[in-house]
């Protein structure tokens, strides 16, 4: 027997994005936005920031995620969160940009570093609410509670999680995959 749990309110559609300003807005009025370079050349941060302010959401952006996601990644994603006093995170990409957002939700309210956690000490607290706004199909990273890091000095690539780390919302815009090669689309 096994058992399957999924409490992400999925949102999907052409134009979707546009829910996104809402779904935020019931979250938190400070909304960090997790990203990398690729949503900023594609045009889809622009288009998040604008969504975002216009619900009337302040917003900031970290946009360092790159390959897969390495604890010093995490931990400057996290450091952004603090000192702009995020009350909400927005994971926007691919599966690392998933991956990176959900630990920085789920651990910036914590004390200690990302390091002692992807050591072993136990998660325990309350994440960040965190919405993902997916651009590549196939990770499932936006509905699942683990976060896949690595640490490259070590060579180790393992999983965070937590029942808490679930995204609140997924907004599945396929406009958003557009910009993408066919194979990740």
């Amino acid at each position: 027997m096994q058992a399957f749990h999924l409490p992400v309110r999925i949102v999907t559609g052409d134009g979707c994005l546009a829910e996104l300003g809402s779904e935020v807005a019931g979250l938190g009025r400070r909304a960090l936005v997790v990203c990398g370079r690729s949503a900023v050349r594609s045009g889809s941060m622009a288009r998040v920031r604008e969504v975002l302010e216009a619900s009337g959401t302040t917003v900031a952006a970290f946009e360092g995620v790159r390959g897969e996601p390495e604890l010093e990644v995490v931990a400057a994603a996290i450091e952004a969160a603090r000192g702009f006093a995020a009350e909400v995170i927005v994971g926007l990409g691919g599966g690392s940009a998933m991956d990176t957002a959900k630990s920085v939700a789920g651990l910036s309210p914590l004390p200690g570093e990302v390091a002692d956690y992807f050591a072993g000490r136990p998660v325990e607290g309350r994440p960040l609410p965190w919405v993902a706004v997916p651009t590549t199909s196939g990770t499932g990273a936006e509905v699942t509670m683990n976060a896949v890091l690595s640490d490259p000095d070590t060579g180790i690539k393992k999983s965070i999680r937590s029942d808490s780390w679930f995204a609140k919302t997924a907004i599945v815009d396929p406009e958003l995959t557009v910009s993408m090669p066919p194979t990740v689309t």
